[in-house]
């Protein structure tokens, strides 16, 4: 009986891990909500993108060459932009800066002619995100299981990929002052969505 009592009256230690826990608990809820209130930021300014993309005169043409290109599918999916954008952060448990360098890299794209559209913007949001982990993150998962989160198949998970770093020139790296800039916009922008 006094080794059971020798060994468990240290009551401190179990004290400090407990408060250490707790600590962790509210550092990953912080964490969660900076993560839910940066996606829905996201996922509002491009339906507004959309929606302003629709009414330019050259969208239809604009969808009809883009067609053939790999970022396009044929049929506009079902699911929304925020459900998509929830679904990667629920499998592939994400940070806050990957999501944030994410929108740097669609809007890379977006300057080398490339319009977001219904057919595009789910892939091309998809792939922006996965390398913003792969550059981004110690945690990562392999093509194959990033292709299934997607909805994709491996062959154009590859492709778009491929496609996607061409296109805005293996320009990866995101300068310190870049990320910030569009980590305040990203939080102002909440913060007028929230009113």
């Amino acid at each position: 009986m006094s080794s059971y009592i020798d060994n468990n009256t240290d009551s401190t230690n179990t004290n400090e891990i407990s408060i250490e826990n707790i600590n962790e608990l509210k550092e990953k809820e912080k964490e969660k909500s900076q993560i839910e209130s940066i996606s829905l930021s996201i996922s509002t300014i491009l339906e507004e993108l959309l929606i302003q993309n629709r009414k330019l005169s050259l969208y239809k043409n604009k969808i009809y060459k883009q067609s053939k290109m790999v970022f396009s599918c044929h049929k506009k999916p079902k699911i929304s932009i925020l459900e998509y954008i929830n679904r990667i952060i629920k499998y592939t448990y994400l940070e806050k800066s990957s999501l944030i360098v994410s929108l740097i890299y669609l809007d890379r794209i977006c300057q080398n002619d490339i319009l977001l559209t219904d057919y595009n913007i789910h892939r091309l949001l998809l792939i922006s995100i996965i390398i913003s982990i792969k550059i981004n993150e110690d945690k990562i998962f392999g093509n194959n299981y990033y292709a299934e989160v997607g909805g994709i198949s491996i062959k154009e998970f590859n492709s778009i990929e491929s496609d996607f770093v061409n296109f805005i020139n293996y320009y990866l790296f995101v300068t310190e002052e870049e990320y910030f800039k569009y980590k305040m916009y990203l939080e102002n922008y909440f913060l007028k969505i929230k009113k």
